[in-house]
């Protein structure tokens, strides 16, 4: 499974996709999907076992998030909570 996390902002995805980088997680910016409603046309894209990790360090890091799916491509539910 997958984890798409969401962003209000262009530069919140842009800063969380460093915060990953730097602290070795797998993640990338890819498009938001269609059956996604948020305030930015990117989403962090991680397996959903690092999904934890990297919350985290947003959190830590205080980079603000929009919200979190887990799921595949087309199929994406929202976590509850966030």
């Amino acid at each position: 499974m997958q984890t798409l996390i969401s962003f209000h902002s262009t530069h919140a995805a842009m800063e969380a996709e460093l915060v990953g980088e730097e602290a070795g997680i797998p993640c990338r910016l890819v498009p938001l999907p269609p059956a996604i409603d948020a305030g930015c046309g990117l989403v962090l894209l991680c397996d959903s076992d690092v999904s934890g990790s990297i919350i985290g360090l947003l959190a830590a890091r205080h980079v603000p998030l929009d919200g979190v799916y887990d799921g595949r491509s087309g199929a994406w539910h929202r976590r509850t909570g966030s």
